[in-house]
This record gives C-alpha cells, sequence and structure tokens, in this order.
C-alpha cells in the first residue's frame, strides 16, 4: 500500500522539525552566533586601532611642521648673523 501524499508530508515535516530542534543543529546555530559576534568586535576593535594609529600620525605630523618651522626660522636668524656686512670693517 503506498502512503498518501498528505501523510508524507507530514512525516517530512516532523523529521525536518526534530532534526532541527536537535541538539547538534542548535549548537550549531550557537556556534555561528558566537563566531559572528567575535567576528564584528575584531572588526570594531581593528577599527579602534586604525582611528588612533591615524590621530597618533596627525598629530606627530603636526608636531614636525612646527619643528621645521622652527628650524627654518634658526637658519634664517643664522643666516642674517653670518652675512659679511656692507660697511667697511676698518681694514
Amino acid at each position: 500500500m503506498k502512503p498518501s501524499n498528505e501523510s508524507s508530508q507530514t512525516g517530512l515535516r516532523a523529521a525536518i522539525r526534530n532534526w532541527v530542534e536537535g541538539p547538534r543543529v542548535q549548537n550549531g546555530i550557537m556556534v555561528l552566533i558566537v563566531i559572528n559576534a567575535l567576528h564584528s568586535f575584531s572588526e570594531e576593535e581593528s577599527q579602534q586601532a586604525m582611528d588612533a594609529m591615524h590621530e597618533a600620525r596627525d598629530h606627530i605630523e603636526a608636531d614636525l611642521h612646527q619643528e621645521m618651522a622652527a628650524l627654518r626660522q634658526e637658519i634664517a636668524e643664522l643666516k642674517l648673523y653670518l652675512k659679511p656686512s656692507s660697511g667697511n670693517d676698518g681694514a
């Protein structure tokens, strides 16, 4: 005797429900949730590190520009002191 289409669908639904509600699938879903959370945390942590690196780089760059400006000013002053005078040295 051949089972009816409706009873085979009911049996299939029950089998799928039992499989989905089983511990292996539930454990697998939990593992996927944890992996996804760790991945998201890793991305957020990585972004924070990148932001901190860019902020530090900008600060260092600004300090270097200030130092270069100060050095240029000192060089200009030294050039004035070393420039030969246009007057007579008494020679």
